[in-house]
């Protein structure tokens, strides 16, 4: 099996990372896979990701057709995948949607390529698709972003994307649930693969009288809710003082501006912004920590791999009980409302470091549960499946359409309902199926 595997392939990805995971299993079941980049490089000056196994990988574009199948990747920063687009010409073409929605994907696009006539065109369209934002207190300004994150939820922008690939992969339920609904019978959930950890320490057993680390991992997004987190910590008088929380991943000067300011308001001695940090400290950094705090809002991820990363450390891990996190088990981590968001947290909180024994024994439950649904190896098969299966479809297909081309050099008319039932019939019995490009989810 050739496959042409379309990805960004730098350190500041994550969807790179989960690439050169996949793509690494795929080699070993025996693919032949050449991986080429899709961000625009004049914009992107990350570091290219470095994967000794993946060393001698053809980075050069060939035509698609050389290739059995094509996967291309989709995130929602138009410049880590500015060059995707072209490759939904393959055939057959799987796209896989790392978000659930693609709005900034499509605003990127049109800010750096056609500047604002396009930005306005762009929110002209998506009003006429989904409505005015129901939560949005006037329109969409061209002089600022400030309305994306809100309207991201009600604007998906999925369906230039869907519609032209053969099949879809998306991480989550709810993903599925932004497709249009005549996409929908060609996507497949799969779950996204979780990436290999380093030695995890056990959890200490008991908190009484001691420190409390906190820790949120990953880029510093405002909807990580680190704000909410340290509400929720000056809420508890008895956690105040000795709690400290612990920020892993990169973050703007603007961002750690304003959490610092909140800190000093708060009283909250304990905020520790580490920035950017390399795989050993983050490791560190999870090991350190007592509760891990993964919550999105709003949620706008397909998947996520920091809660997957963290899940294998075997601490209480609160989560937005929205998206692709209303999915995980509920005896295995928190769920936080966001319509009560501070509220939920300290009352987690208070539950957790009133008595960690119990809580580990929930959390406990998390290594062995990636371990069971989040395998790459798993992942890598089911995209071989999806890409034998999609073979098979066009071959069909194509053996359809040469059929009736036979059939109508011998006299039969085009468009002849009984003659097109009697080819359909022919086919099934000869290929086990009805030659429709479908897949099912």
């Amino acid at each position: 099996m050739k496959i042409l595997w379309a990805t960004p392939w730098n350190v500041d990805s994550a969807i790179a990372r989960v690439s050169a995971t996949v793509v690494r299993c795929l080699k070993q079941l025996g693919a032949e896979v050449s991986v080429v980049r899709t961000e625009d490089l004049t914009r992107v000056h990350s570091k290219p990701l470095t994967e000794p196994f993946l060393a001698r990988l053809p980075f050069q574009l060939r035509a698609p057709g050389d290739f059995d199948a094509t996967v291309v990747h989709f995130g929602d920063h138009w410049p880590f995948h500015a060059k995707a687009l072209a490759f939904l010409q393959a055939n057959p073409c799987i796209a896989v949607l790392h978000d659930a929605t693609m709005l900034n994907y499509f605003l990127g696009k049109a800010h750096l390529t056609g500047g604002r006539s396009a930005v306005q065109k762009l929110c002209d369209e998506a009003i006429r698709m989904y409505g005015p934002d129901p939560s949005a207190t006037s329109a969409p300004s061209l002089d600022h972003f400030d309305w994306v994150t809100s309207a991201a939820e009600h604007w998906p922008f999925m369906h230039e994307i869907a519609s032209k690939a053969s099949a879809v992969v998306v991480h989550s339920d709810h993903c599925v649930e932004a497709l249009p609904e005549s996409c929908r019978s060609k996507c497949r959930v799969l779950m996204l693969p979780a990436f290999a950890t380093p030695q995890q320490k056990l959890p200490r057993e008991r908190l009484e009288g001691s420190q409390v680390v906190l820790c949120t991992i990953g880029h510093m997004n405002e909807n990580k809710r680190a704000a909410s987190v340290m509400r929720a910590i000056a809420a508890l008088p008895k956690l105040m003082d000795r709690a400290t929380y612990t920020l892993a991943g990169p973050i703007t000067d603007d961002q750690r501006v304003a959490l610092e300011a909140l800190a000093t308001e708060l009283g909250f001695r304990g905020l520790r912004i580490l920035g950017r940090v390399t795989d050993a400290e983050m490791n560190a950094c999870l090991n350190a920590s007592d509760v891990i705090c993964c919550l999105r809002y709003p949620t706008l991820e397909g998947g996520s791999g920091s809660v997957l990363e963290g899940l294998q450390y075997g601490r209480p891990m609160l989560v937005t009980n929205a998206g692709f996190y209303r999915q995980l088990p509920d005896d295995m981590v928190w769920k936080v409302d966001p319509a009560n968001e501070v509220a939920d947290i300290v009352r987690h909180l208070e539950g957790i470091c009133g008595d960690y024994p119990k809580a580990l024994e929930k959390s406990r439950l998390g290594p062995g549960w990636v371990r069971a649904h989040c395998s790459a190896e798993r992942y890598a098969e089911q995209i071989m499946d999806l890409c034998r299966g999609l073979l098979h479809l066009k071959a069909v297909a194509l053996s359809r359409g040469q059929l009736k081309a036979k059939v109508a050099a011998l006299g039969g008319r085009e468009g002849h309902a009984p003659l097109n039932e009697r080819i359909e019939v022919v086919c099934e019995s000869l290929f086990g199926i009805k030659p429709k490009i479908h897949v099912e989810h």
